[in-house]
């Protein structure tokens, strides 16, 4: 199998939960999971398998089910999932390609819907997607947090005064009525030139305006 797509550090932060109620077939593809990815939890019905999610929930990142299985099938298993975890990736596996499955593989927002057997080469290039995506949404959070620490320091350190596209004060901070006197109910809703100097120039405000 060719993995020159696959970014191997990124399967290996994920967490996987595989669904099948094949014996062989599910020890063999955990087996070979197991050497891409973080841990591999394996059940064998969709009842083991929801036990197992909601034991793990914080640990997997993933799941992956067959729908026909004895107990509790895969689609009854990720209804009870979306109950109180509408986002967790889910791929499905079947040996058929019925168009109802299909249909309740949408409404539950399955990420991936394979015919069985399933092409390992598909599978992988599928979940490194996934990892992406998670990796991405990492990323995202983390510059979030950055720039709030950013605005923080700004509004702690700095006076900031904010401003509508009519160049009415929609916001300031604790240091600038500190610094300025100005309670912040007398402030906004006011034209931004209601605070200019005596000395200033109007035209400065009606050019900024032009500017903005």
């Amino acid at each position: 199998m060719s993995t020159a797509t696959i970014d191997k550090k990124l399967l290996k932060n994920l967490n996987l939960l595989y669904v099948e109620d094949d014996e062989t077939v599910r020890a063999d593809l955990t087996s070979l999971l197991s050497k891409f990815f973080g841990t591999v939890y394996s059940a064998k019905n969709g009842e083991e398998g929801l036990l197992l999610y909601k034991k793990n929930q914080k640990n997997i990142d993933v799941i992956i089910a067959d729908i026909n299985m004895p107990v509790m099938t895969g689609i009854d298993m990720l209804k009870k999932v979306r109950e109180f975890d509408k986002e967790v990736p889910a791929i499905f596996a079947t040996a058929y390609s019925d168009k109802e499955f299909l249909v309740d593989a949408i409404k539950l927002k399955v990420f991936e819907y394979m015919i069985k057997p399933l092409d390992i080469r598909n599978l992988m290039v599928c979940l490194n997607e996934i990892a992406k995506n998670r990796y991405n949404d990492f990323l995202i959070k983390q510059q979030n947090k950055e720039l709030k620490k950013y605005k923080d320091i700004i509004y702690n350190n700095d006076i900031v005064i904010k401003t509508d596209k009519q160049m009415n004060i929609t916001f300031v901070n604790e240091l600038f009525c500190k610094i300025t006197g100005f309670d912040e109910k007398e402030l906004l809703g006011q034209e931004l030139s209601s605070l200019k100097h005596k000395d200033t120039d109007k035209n400065l405000y009606k050019k900024s305006i032009a500017v903005f």
